[in-house]
């Protein structure tokens, strides 16, 4: 589970590491952005902006790679605390995932998830039932991004028909509070201002836990940053 935050978050940051002072910093690995650009730091001009996302998605599919994992490691959570405390961290770097998939703006700036979105997969996430819910939601989204001429469309396709494959053969989709409908995607919304998934029931939120709880995950995050 570790490694599926790492990955994620060495793709979050690239254009910070990419830009870091005196020397830059390069994580993303050599076999893949090879393929694509002479130097790492040539994805960050707009008229490398094709390849650049090529790659990122190469990046992505990469990732994918480690979710079924990831799905098997929390469902053999018993300790209710512990299982939030794991299950958290990963609903929300899925989602970032998610957000990653075929967008440019990673290249430009900081891509993230909202912090009201982040706050409610906290107050919601209760059982593995919500997690596969949320990653199978999850993936409809980056399954709806996907452009058929990417030259890893295949491949990613491939991963995420896997991923939501584990997700309905757990049996556990109609348990599961509907976070991001799948039949509402609109992706292009959802990357910036998230107006288009709802949560089907309301919640009282008790804010103080909440923030607490938003901070420790986000020490959590941070600490799976590469040194």
């Amino acid at each position: 589970m570790g490694l599926f935050l790492q990955k994620i978050s060495i793709i979050r940051d690239y254009l910070e590491d990419i830009n870091d002072v005196p020397k830059c910093r390069m994580f993303w690995p050599r076999q893949i952005w090879s393929k694509y650009v002479n130097k790492l730091e040539d994805f960050k001009y707009e008229e490398n902006s094709v390849k650049a996302v090529q790659c990122l998605n190469e990046m992505v599919t990469n990732a994918l790679l480690y979710v079924e994992d990831c799905l098997t490691s929390m469902s053999s959570l018993r300790d209710p605390a512990i299982f939030q405390f794991c299950a958290i961290p990963q609903i929300i770097n899925m989602g970032n995932l998610s957000m990653y998939y075929n967008n440019v703006e990673i290249f430009k700036g900081v891509v993230e998830m909202r912090r009201g979105l982040s706050a409610k997969i906290i107050d919601q996430t209760r059982t593995m039932a919500d997690v596969y819910g949320a990653f199978y939601d999850f993936c409809c989204i980056m399954e709806s991004k996907v452009d058929r001429d990417d030259p890893n469309a295949t491949s990613t396709l491939k991963r995420l028909e896997a991923v939501l494959k584990t997700c309905r053969d757990s049996g556990t989709l109609n348990q599961r509070f509907v976070m991001f409908p799948c039949t509402l995607l609109r992706p292009h919304l959802w990357n910036y201002t998230g107006k288009s998934y709802t949560f089907s029931h309301q919640t009282s939120y008790n804010i103080p836990v909440l923030i607490l709880f938003f901070f420790i995950m986000m020490a959590i995050l941070l600490s799976t940053k590469k040194p």
